[in-house]
């Protein structure tokens, strides 16, 4: 028999039971292993407690015959459980969720359902509370574990969206691949799009399918990781780089039953890359087609570059270089060091542009020349 059956079972029988004898009242009252109470419904003093609910709210049993229902309700939450508790009236129930305190003062919340009894003529009522604090506490904590999830959920696809990461796994026992939103993106497909493995790696240009056909063999054979920068030529027929990374899932046995990894769209970094190179192979080849000395200093690191126009005016092979501002400073003639140092400060501190000076710099033979230093 279950707590409603013994609930139905007690509200039958207790109206005569507490008419007859208070033995027979505590027989059925502690049947019931959940908090019943009976209350005068004019004095709200409690008439009978059963065991469950000395054991659950911490009171004896003499103590809760001293008190009335308001005792154990919050001063904030009486008016409104009075007015809920009007609604038994005799033979009625009513019910809802409300707060109690325990002796040792700590609130829970209980579902209570009240039925109003006829004791002699004398309104009383019968209530039943099951505590739900612990159901109420898993809600709120599956509720905050949703709200966490979605929000990492959320995070994670504003990232991949910025970084053109996607993500993907192909099912070895159900021979299944999933791509995420992202990775279908780039490919120029529906999101929710399913590819058959084959016509995956049909995606990559074609002399990089037998690359990438082979790292996923033996990543599904022996368990091998990948990662691969490949072009893949999307549904659209336009042509992107990818970063392409793979690792195994084993099952218990030791057994790869997946692989998943990630798919980053890496299109525009090369194209930075390679601009950054070709931009470094104008710069080399000007500043070697130049006969000037070009020289660049950090000013957070103290590091300094020169040109091989070093070399062809002063003699200094780079080996000998000491790449630090120093380096300059020391080749300087002492005649004209304060003076230099004057103009190249002045332009720092004041944010000019640019400055020019003229002075006498030391050949590695150690006769001086005079140089036009523009910086």
């Amino acid at each position: 028999m279950d707590e409603s059956e013994e609930l139905d079972r007690f509200g039958e029988v207790v109206r005569p039971a507490l008419s007859v004898t208070e033995d027979h009242s505590d027989q059925f009252f502690n049947c019931v292993s959940e908090p019943l109470f009976v209350y005068d419904r004019e004095t709200l003093a409690y008439l009978a407690v059963n065991d469950a609910a000395v054991a659950h709210y911490g009171y004896s049993r003499r103590e809760f015959l001293s008190m009335t229902i308001k005792d154990i309700q919050p001063a904030e939450d009486v008016g409104a459980m009075l007015e809920g508790l009007s609604r038994a009236g005799i033979g009625r129930t009513a019910g809802g969720v409300w707060r109690h305190k325990k002796k040792n003062g700590n609130v829970i919340h209980v579902e209570i359902s009240a039925h109003g009894l006829d004791m002699g003529g004398r309104p009383a009522c019968l209530v039943h509370a099951r505590d739900i604090s612990g159901r109420l506490e898993a809600e709120r904590t599956a509720a905050e574990s949703l709200a966490a999830l979605q929000q990492s959920q959320l995070l994670a696809r504003i990232a991949g969206e910025a970084a053109r990461l996607g993500g993907w796994v192909v099912d070895i026992v159900q021979n299944t691949v999933t791509w995420s939103d992202e990775v279908c993106i780039m490919h120029d497909v529906p999101p929710g799009y399913r590819p058959t493995l084959e016509s995956a790696i049909n995606y990559y240009a074609p002399e990089y399918r037998a690359a990438i056909g082979n790292a996923v063999k033996e990543c599904i054979q022996v368990g091998k990781p990948f990662d691969l920068e490949l072009a893949i030529i999307s549904a659209t027929n336009r042509r992107l780089w990818v970063r392409a990374i793979g690792s195994a899932v084993n099952d218990a046995e030791g057994r790869v039953v997946k692989i998943q990894g990630a798919f980053q769209d890496m299109t525009e970094v090369r194209r930075g890359m390679e601009a950054l190179r070709l931009s470094e192979e104008r710069f080399r080849l000007l500043s070697k087609a130049s006969n000037a000395a070009v020289w660049d200093w950090d000013m957070i690191t103290d590091s300094h570059w020169w040109n091989e126009g070093v070399e062809t005016l002063f003699g200094y092979p780079a080996d000998e270089i000491v790449p630090t501002i120093q380096f300059c400073i020391d080749g300087i003639h002492p005649d004209d060091a304060a003076a230099t140092d004057a103009i190249v400060t002045n332009a720092i501190e004041s944010g000019a542009d640019s400055w020019s000076t003229e002075y006498r710099f030391r050949h590695r033979d150690g006769h001086y020349m005079w140089v036009l230093d523009q910086g």
